[in-house]
């Protein structure tokens, strides 16, 4: 089992890049998706509200994403704590899913894609790591598209790590610029080069 890392600054294309490996046979981990379950209920969940207070939680008595990014993204202690409470458990969550297909015999491509593997210590158990990468102005409109405010995408855009600092950490950098035909073709390209790689499935 080969695993990619996927990953890229918000509004870059990491999750669409994500999809196009999974319609080619690759099983993805989505760090996203993993935080929204534990947000959901349990340990993390009240670990988070004991720690922001229950403006943070929604009626049903989860972690209100929305009121929750609002909080922490402006102040980056904030951000530091909840990244503390909430990323050892998602790794966890990752590298138990991970060593469960080991031990199933999936010989495939394994996909984590997370926003902070550049940032995340100790690092994700990754063998490639995939930086998805697009201009900051078509990000920012990706995000405003999405009902963002230019504040608030502003915000979480400085928040993550630089450009230049997820290129160096990179096995690979895909550009993002264009069409999700342009995106595929690189994905594609991206699939070759896995298979050149001595390390590759």
């Amino acid at each position: 089992m080969c695993v990619v890392g996927v990953t890229g600054g918000i509004g870059a294309g990491k999750s669409t890049v994500a999809a196009l490996l999974a319609a080619r046979g690759a099983r993805v981990l989505d760090a996203d998706e993993i935080v929204r379950e534990l947000y959901a209920g349990g340990e993390v969940c009240e670990r988070v509200l004991a720690r922001f207070g229950p403006e943070v939680m929604a009626g049903d008595g989860s972690v209100d994403r929305a009121r929750l990014a609002a909080r922490v993204f402006p102040d980056e202690e904030s951000r530091r704590v909840l990244e503390e409470i909430v990323h050892p458990v998602v790794r966890g969550v990752v590298e138990e899913s991970l060593a469960e297909w080991r031990a199933a015999g999936f010989a495939g491509l394994a996909v984590v894609d997370a926003a902070l593997l550049v940032e995340a210590r100790p690092p994700y158990p990754v063998d490639f790591l995939l930086v998805v990468e697009a201009e900051a102005s078509i990000r920012l409109q990706r995000l405003e598209d999405r009902g963002m405010s230019r504040a608030e995408a502003l915000q979480r855009m400085e928040a993550q790590a630089e450009d230049a600092e997820r290129a160096s950490r990179a096995d690979h950098v895909l550009a993002n610029h264009g069409s999700v035909e342009d995106l595929a073709a690189g994905v594609e390209e991206f699939l070759r080069k896995l298979r050149r790689d001595e390390k590759a499935i």
